[in-house]
């Protein structure tokens, strides 16, 4: 039995919203969530992805808007047969005020000062490759190393 490269698996607990970076892991966020079906298949799944990679770009949404449409989803208590009721649900969701202002828009603005104000480059190459809550985690613990040093300059 061979292994498959899942990017996110049971023994990593549950998916955030912050945790989201790529098509795979939405699906299995939208599993998560609404209890819909992730396609089973290579084929099947590189269909979805490319087909919501295409939507994402030809709508211009980002992953926040369709973690919005799953939280709005959830909350009016709408059963998801397929991921295209994601999609259809985006625009009532955005209206809804569910994409509200992000938390890691903030957490963006803090590390591109921290990226500004910093000298060495191993901490700025941290900084600036880390994404989701690997971010969060990378600011926290520069802000306490060297956070108080840089900014004070």
């Amino acid at each position: 039995m061979g292994s498959r490269p899942d990017y996110w698996t049971a023994k990593q607990g549950l998916i955030r919203p912050a945790d989201i970076t790529e098509p795979y892991i939405l699906m299995q966020y939208f599993s998560q969530e609404l209890g819909g079906p992730i396609p089973v298949g290579i084929k099947q799944r590189g269909l979805l992805i490319r087909r919501m990679t295409d939507e994402m770009a030809h709508q211009m949404w980002t992953f926040n808007h369709l973690v919005a449409s799953i939280k709005y989803m959830k909350n009016r208590h709408i059963k998801a047969h397929s991921f295209d009721y994601v999609y259809w649900n985006v625009g009532k969701a955005v209206a809804a005020g569910y994409l509200g202002h992000n938390r890691l828009s903030v957490l963006d603005e803090q590390v591109a000062e921290a990226i500004h104000y910093e000298s060495d480059p191993s901490w700025v190459r941290k900084l600036s490759l880390a994404k989701g809550v690997a971010r969060e985690i990378v600011y926290a613990t520069w802000l306490k190393e060297r956070g108080t040093n840089a900014l004070a300059v």
